[in-house]
């Protein structure tokens, strides 16, 4: 799926059951919405814990980290990117590192449910990760400050297969003005405000 056209076939395909990407084509399956997509990944890999107290813990921070990560994601296409992502830099991320910790020393780690990786754990570093394309300053001040959340990411940055993942062409780099708007004309949204000011 690359424009419009291709956008609707898919959704007329029937394999968006609510109309709406994500989508992960595996196992014969269309998985839809970010939450099952992860939890299915994490269930094969046998990542989602190994008790229901780190199961549900797991799922609780993975919900976390997916609500902090929106404003990320979402601020090049708003009208304003930069003062979405000084948003994000000053209120969404300090307020997110310093629940984090206490999550990560409430359980006694190294890991977010304990002493077992989880998906909840990957969700986390790709998070870090994704912070230090978009906002590399306020996420190097919240790992100095917040060192639970500073050894988590070391732990799992140790996991070669991890690193090396986010240094492969695989990975996407992070949104461009040209990625933009090939969203926005796919997905029928308008041009955020600074998209269309230049195009005047």
């Amino acid at each position: 799926m690359t424009d419009a056209a291709g956008f609707e076939e898919l959704k007329k395909s029937g394999k968006l059951a609510f109309g709406q990407v994500p989508l992960l084509s595996i196992d014969g399956l269309e998985l839809v919405q970010t939450q099952a997509i992860l939890r299915y990944l994490g269930r094969k890999r046998g990542l989602l814990g190994q008790t229901p107290q780190e199961a549900v813990c797991a799922d609780m921070a993975v919900n976390a980290v997916l609500d902090a990560r929106v404003p990320l994601i979402t601020a090049r296409f708003q009208d304003d990117p930069q003062a979405a992502l000084v948003k994000f830099e000053e209120q969404t991320l300090p307020k997110f590192a310093r629940q984090m910790t206490r999550l990560l020393r409430s359980c006694g780690g190294p890991y977010i449910c304990g002493t077992h990786l989880t998906y909840s754990d990957v969700s986390l570093y790709e998070f870090i990760a994704y912070s230090r394309d978009e906002a590399p300053d306020a996420i190097a001040l919240a790992l100095a400050e917040h060192a639970p959340l500073s050894q988590h990411y070391e732990a799992m940055k140790a996991f070669p297969h991890l690193a090396d993942y986010l240094s492969s062409p695989r990975r996407h780099p992070p949104p461009d003005e040209a990625f933009v708007r090939r969203v926005c004309v796919t997905l029928g949204m308008a041009l955020p405000k600074y998209l269309r000011e230049k195009d005047e």
